[in-house]
């Protein structure tokens, strides 16, 4: 963790607020990997100075024996700015007692978290950050039911 977090230096355009629950029991273990998937069951993205609801949205999290959970998530959120879809991967870092005690059924602690974002958008503001690389940098905690990032553009 940490090169994501480095490269960030750009703008700070806003933060995304998730709630997240469990869709199923987790699957698995398959090998070295346990499967999470999580239902975003609402939010709030906060930027160019409105806040827009998170409507819906799902993350297949894959956790490794070492603790380090990797994201594939996209949700939807809306308001006065219009519509704007997010895509986002990277990693969280959850340690590495996370993985056994997910298999006791304990949800892995607060961790930290690295992500790649992107965003699909007809709408002003949003649209000229369709082919723009973004860096989500923030926390999740599983048994709080939250997924907090600062969201923040690349370069100086």
């Amino acid at each position: 963790m940490g090169r994501l977090h480095e490269a960030a230096r750009g703008e700070t355009l806003g933060r995304i607020t998730l709630s997240i629950e469990f869709i199923v029991q987790p699957i698995g273990p398959a090998g070295d990997l346990i499967h999470l998937p999580l239902r975003i069951t609402g939010g709030t993205v906060t930027s160019f100075g409105a806040d827009n609801n998170v409507v819906c949205g799902t993350d297949f999290v894959s956790m490794y024996a070492d603790g380090r959970l990797a994201h594939d998530g996209r949700f939807a959120a809306g308001g006065g700015e219009g519509a704007v879809l997010f895509r986002y991967g990277g990693f969280s870092a959850a340690g590495v007692d996370a993985y056994d005690a997910l298999l006791d059924g304990l949800a892995p602690p607060r961790s930290s978290s690295e992500l790649v974002v992107c965003t699909a958008s007809a709408s002003a503001p949003w649209r000229f950050l369709n082919r723009r690389p973004l860096v989500g940098i923030g926390t999740m905690d599983l048994s709080a039911g939250a997924f907090e990032f600062i969201l923040r553009t690349l370069g100086p």
